[in-house]
């Protein structure tokens, strides 16, 4: 029975690696997000527009924000624990957290592909088209008053449209742009690497620097960045999001 089990995971594993040759640990992925709120007692409806690029580099990752001139770099280290920098894009400086100054929840399932994976297998699939790496898979997913769409990638584990309705939000993530070149993922790696960086534990002594004078002032902490990222969906987030308005 064993022999049968591992004999059909070669073959699965087969399958798979013949119709899509792509590493999905290695691509760029560009996206335009908009969120949609309205107030129960209102009706004003507020919309905001934002783009959002995932770098995918093995056990680095990067989430770029360009209207906020951020861009984290997420690197899984070989005990499975993660650090971070957090690049100001315009200053062209970046700021190192140990996995100890981190507040963070999200697996790196999470980091990588921007869905929990016990959120993904809550889904329903309805339909798929296309085939390699070009598949794509329609899910489904209700959950009391919150519905949810995907169209998914499953060889590239990678989102392709994402809309999250409720009775006052509405948010949505589409693919603009994919770039499964290597070239295009090195690239924005090497950028970021010329950045001069400063580990989180010496900030306070460098308050001669002006950079760091100025995140001393707005009282800079680890908590700010992992509770202001709206990037990964959980369920649970977006159900909590919705009873915060």
């Amino acid at each position: 029975m064993k022999y049968l089990i591992l004999l059909l995971s070669f073959f699965s594993f087969f399958s798979v690696s013949q119709t899509c040759q792509q590493n999905p640990a290695q691509l760029v992925a560009h996206y335009q997000t908009s969120q949609q709120l309205s107030q129960p007692a209102s009706s004003e409806l507020k919309e905001i527009n934002q783009q959002f690029s995932l770098y995918r580099n093995g056990n680095a990752v990067i989430h770029q924000y360009p209207e906020q001139g951020l861009a984290h770099l997420w690197f899984q280290m070989k005990n499975q624990k993660v650090s971070l920098t957090r690049y100001f894009l315009s200053a062209q400086r970046g700021i190192e957290y140990q996995p100890q100054e981190i507040t963070d929840v999200e697996t790196w399932q999470q980091k990588q592909q921007l869905l929990a994976a016990d959120f993904l297998d809550k889904f329903t699939l309805r339909s798929q088209a296309g085939e390699g790496c070009h598949l794509l898979q329609n899910f489904v997913y209700q959950q009391g008053e919150h519905h949810f769409e995907l169209t998914w990638y499953p060889a590239l584990q990678l989102i392709k449209d994402f809309k999250a309705t409720s009775p006052h939000t509405v948010e949505q993530w589409t693919l603009t742009e994919l770039n499964l070149e290597v070239k295009a993922v090195k690239e924005k790696f090497i950028e970021l690497n010329q950045f001069n960086t400063t580990d989180y534990s010496d900030i306070g002594d460098n308050e001669a620097d002006p950079f760091l004078a100025k995140m001393i002032q707005q009282g800079f902490k680890t908590e700010v960045i992992v509770t202001e990222n709206p990037t990964t969906f959980t369920g649970k987030k977006v159900h909590e999001h919705e009873h915060s308005h």
